[in-house]
This record gives structure tokens, sequence and C-alpha cells, in this order.
């Protein structure tokens, strides 16, 4: 079952890394061209791709998946290189099983890191100083009214905040950086606690906090990360100009200084991985300017075209992509598939099917001399003087095959020292190994 769910993580994490690299490509193009809110949902779509097995709906079409998961299967497939050469790697060495370890052991270890940070960050929180009855309470209370926000929130000051940020899944809480909570006026207070309840309006909180725990399957791929964080990045894009779309020009130019001084203070601070802040990395900043002044109406009909033309020409280039990988992956890590090179796969006239295995290399296990003689049972020397002193016992016997399996061939013989000879009684046992480990 592991393996089974290890072979879905690997293909999601090659459909996910296809729509990655693609979204990226794009995402210079519809800077400032379409809404961020349009270039968050792409985001989220992409980020779904490593997660949901979009893929799994051409496997079950073709039957793929029921034949896969049979007792017995034989695969017949023409290899690409780079099929051959990520094969060879892993069945030579036969680490299959250490991979799924690695993988299983580091997804548990983020998962309680994750889980456990976010808890410890929540206990910090409610030591904190709770800023209740002041200036910030007040303005919160007014901000929730004017947004229509009923969600219940509490506001507090902390010591390691990195900027104004909201976190929390079940309960929310407004985090205040401890140095800020009386060196803003109310209009700066103001800007502050509209940015936060706005995350909470769109629910950017849950999102963050979601994307952030489901990482924990892709750990190893480095493109789900710099996806995610792009995610993070757009967000609080989407955030200011949703805030600020009916704001005047004066309004926009105040919230943007609020935040400048707000981006100088943070950089020295901690940040929150479950948190949606007022301001999140100092790159991102001329990109929230901008889309805070742009007044471009006209873009939401591209904006739906992009989005559209995206989903239809993504989502079956990273299903194929993943497709693709479906015959290698499940070969090398599901004992009972094999991998049978097509030169080697005959269908007979009478629909049977005949499979051909060449032999590579043929060796005995053990200290073999050059002059040693394996003879039949009955079968004598030609030393008519030599009295043989035989000795029972077995010889194993190495057969390696093209397609990377082994056979190990336990025979039963009688041994002679004297003159170095072997004969052969029958086999005692034979073992196949899918990968040989030797």
């Amino acid at each position: 079952m592991i393996s089974v769910c290890f072979i879905t993580i690997l293909q999601l994490s090659v459909a996910g890394g296809a729509a990655g690299i693609l979204f990226l490509y794009v995402e210079r193009w519809l800077y400032g061209k379409i809404p961020s809110k349009y270039i968050v949902w792409l985001n989220t779509l992409v980020l779904l791709t490593f997660i949901i097995p979009f893929f799994s709906i051409p496997m079950m079409r073709d039957g793929s998946y029921d034949s896969f998961y049979s007792d017995t299967l034989i695969v017949m497939t023409g290899k690409t290189e780079i099929q051959e050469k990520f094969y060879d790697m892993i069945s030579q060495k036969d680490i299959s099983n250490q991979i799924i370890a690695v993988w299983l052991i580091g997804m548990v270890l983020y998962f309680v890191y994750e889980i456990s940070y976010y808890t410890y960050t929540i206990k910090t929180i409610k030591r904190g100083i709770f800023l209740s009855e002041t200036i910030w309470q007040r303005v919160l209370d007014e901000v929730q009214q004017e947004l229509n926000v009923t969600k219940k929130i509490s506001i507090h000051g902390k010591i390691d905040a990195a900027q104004p940020c909201t976190i929390g899944i079940f309960k929310h809480y407004i985090l205040i950086p401890s140095v800020l909570i009386n060196q803003l006026n109310e209009t700066e207070i103001r800007a502050i606690l509209r940015h936060e309840c706005m995350h909470l309006k769109r629910n950017d909180v849950l999102l963050k906090s979601a994307m952030q725990v489901l990482g924990c399957l892709n750990w190893f791929n480095p493109l789900f990360a710099i996806v995610r964080n792009s995610l993070y990045d757009w967000i609080e894009v989407g955030c200011d100009e949703e805030l600020t779309e009916k704001f005047t020009k004066e309004e926009k130019k105040t919230y943007i200084k609020v935040l400048l001084k707000l981006t100088e203070e943070k950089r020295k601070m901690k940040r929150f991985g479950f948190a949606a802040g007022f301001g999140e990395r100092k790159n991102t900043l001329d990109r929230r300017i901008k889309y805070i002044m742009n007044e471009n109406k006209k873009r939401n009909v591209l904006g739906k075209i992009v989005i559209t033309a995206f989903l239809l020409f993504t989502m079956p280039v990273s299903s194929v992509a993943a497709k693709n990988m479906d015959v290698v992956l499940h070969s090398i890590f599901l004992e009972n598939v094999e991998f049978v090179d097509i030169d080697h796969f005959k269908v007979n006239e009478d629909g049977s099917a005949e499979i051909t295995v060449v032999v590579e290399e043929s060796h005995y296990i053990g200290d073999i001399k050059e002059s040693t003689r394996i003879l039949e049972a009955g079968e004598e020397t030609a030393e008519p003087r030599h009295t043989h002193n035989k000795v029972n016992t077995t010889l194993e016997k190495h057969l390696k095959y093209s397609n990377g399996s082994c056979e190990i061939i336990v025979y039963n013989v009688d041994y002679c020292a004297g003159c170095d000879t072997y004969w052969n009684h029958g086999v005692v046992s034979s073992k196949k190994y899918k990968k040989c480990p030797h």
C-alpha cells in the first residue's frame, strides 16, 4: 500500500512540476495584464496538481490501474533514454525500498514540525499582550463592520512578529509587532487592520495553512516550494488590490506609505508560515504598489480567457507527463510488475505470448578455478588411477538477465577436492529476483 502511495506521489510531483514550469514561464507575461486574483487562482490550481491526481482519469479509462494492481503482470514497452537511465539507476542498486523509507520519514518529520510549530505559536500568542480596550481593538471593531467580516478575531501584540499578520484556523488572531503598538497613528492602524480583515474575508489564512501542511507530500520537490512562495506573494498582491479597489488616489498613497514603513520594520523580525501578513518578501513590494495604483478595469475579460486557456492546455500536458512515467515507476516499486523490452516479446499465431530472455552473464558463486569440472551424475573423469573422495554438498549458480533480473539456482552435487570436480545430481531450489541485488 505504501508503495502505491509513493508511486502516486512521484507522478503527482511530475504532473505538478510540468504545470509549475509552465506557470512560472507565463507568470511574467501575466504581470500587470490581468487582475491579481486570477493569478492567485492559477497559482492555486498549479499547486493542486501536486496534490490531486488528475492524471488518474486517463489511467482509469485505459485500464492502467487495473493492470498494474493485478496479481501478475508483464509490461511490454519500449523505454525512452531517460526512462532507461532512471530505471537502471534504481533497479541495479535495488534501493526502491530505501527511497520509499526516506520519503516516508521526511513526510512525517515535515508534518510533525509544521503542526508542532503552529501549536507552539498559538500558545505563545495567548501568553502575549492582549490589545483589548485599546485603540487597536476599537478600530478593529469598526473595520470588521465596514468590511462585513463576522468572524471572531482577537488582537495581540507579539515581540518576535515580523509584521502585522493573521493566523489561526479555528480561532483567528491578528498579531501586531510589539515595537509598533504605540508608534502608529489611527490612519496607519486602520490601514493595517483593513488588510488583515480582508485576508480573513478572502480565506487567505486557510489557503496558506492548507498549502503549508500539504507541502509534506512533496517535501523533496523544490519546485513545489517555489510555486507555493509565489502563491504567498500573489495572495498579498490580491489582498491589496481588492481592498484598495474603491480607494481614492490619496487613500491609495496613504496605504502605500504604511506599506513602505512596515516593510523596513519587518526585515529583522520573524515570519510565520501559517500566517497571512501585511507584508511578506521585499521583492514583491514593487508588484504590490503597481497593482494598488492600477486603475484599468477592463482586464477581467482577459483574465477569464487566460484562466480557461491555461486550464485547457496545462491540465492535459501535466497529465500526459505523469502518465508517461507510470510504467517505469510501477515496474520499479511494485513486485508484481515486470519490465520486458518489446524486442524480447512475441505474440504467436494462436494468441499466446512468448518471452525471450537473453542471458548476459552466467557464472558460479564461490572460489571456482579454471581447472574445475562439472559432470553429470555417473560421468567419470579421464584419470583412471585416481580414487575420488566425494563429499556431498551444494553449488549455487547465478544467472543475470538483460532485463535486470537474475536467478540463483542451487544444485545438489558431489565434490572431489583431489581433482576439483563436481557431479551434478539435480536442482535443489531456485529463486528469482526482479532486480539483481548481487
